[in-house]
């Protein structure tokens, strides 16, 4: 409607082409330029490790099994694969003033080796997913995870079938 407008008044009069262009291009140029950060742009949401991982969590896992992994807000299993997760991403639930205390511990538990933990058993988590790039907050201990067998690994996610 608005460009119906300045189109109308700049063929009445042809003066107000003067005032139409620069307030088409104040509007135009923060899109144009949105829109080429868009296009080269590297950011991606998931690569292709993680479609990997979802790929295989969607066909070799039941439609309403838990994982346990860390707190990132794209966790592939749950964000393509649509399983859920014993943790969600802290940020949005401290937002909502969610507490996830017990759940922190037994994504901590897991990440420890302790498959046998009470805090972990709680949530009756079915796999654990983690990451080759997981946080030094969650203290991931390859050690104890390494005298679990791994149920799926690519060069990013490996997968743990808890107990």
């Amino acid at each position: 409607f608005v460009a119906y407008l300045a189109v109308e008044l700049v063929r009445r009069h042809l003066g107000f082409l003067a005032l139409v262009l620069p307030l088409v291009a104040l509007v135009a140029i923060p899109g144009s330029l949105a829109i080429t950060r868009d296009l080269t742009s590297e950011a991606q949401f998931a690569g292709l490790d993680d479609i990997e991982v979802a790929d295989w969590a969607r066909a070799n896992t039941a439609p309403d099994a838990v994982f346990v992994a860390a707190d990132r807000p794209n966790v592939p299993v749950a964000t393509l694969a649509g399983r859920s997760l014993v943790l969600g991403y802290r940020g949005w639930l401290y937002n909502f003033n969610i507490a996830y205390g017990e759940r922190e511990a037994a994504v901590q538990a897991a990440f420890a080796g302790r498959f046998d933990d009470p805090a972990l058993r709680t949530f009756d988590a079915d796999y654990l997913l983690v990451s080759a790039y997981e946080d030094a907050y969650w203290g991931v201990d390859e050690t104890a995870l390494a005298a679990h067998p791994v149920l799926w690994s690519n060069g990013t996610w490996r997968v743990y079938d808890l107990p």
